[in-house]
């Protein structure tokens, strides 16, 4: 998919990541929360070269 953020366009490409629900955790105001927790860690796939206020650095 391809995105633009202030005028730089880039291509997005979601992780997807695979998760087991470990049954309900406790409450958050009144409401049953679940955990759900990775069954892989997550790993990336690709560096990316990135520039921050004009200076660059890699993401790997």
């Amino acid at each position: 998919m391809r995105l633009s953020f202030r005028g730089i366009e880039y291509e997005y490409r979601p992780v997807v990541q695979e998760v087991m629900e470990d049954g309900i955790d406790g409450t958050y105001r009144g409401v049953p929360s679940k955990i759900h927790r990775s069954q892989k860690p997550l790993r990336r796939r690709y560096s990316q070269e990135m520039i921050y206020r004009g200076v660059h650095y890699r993401i790997s």
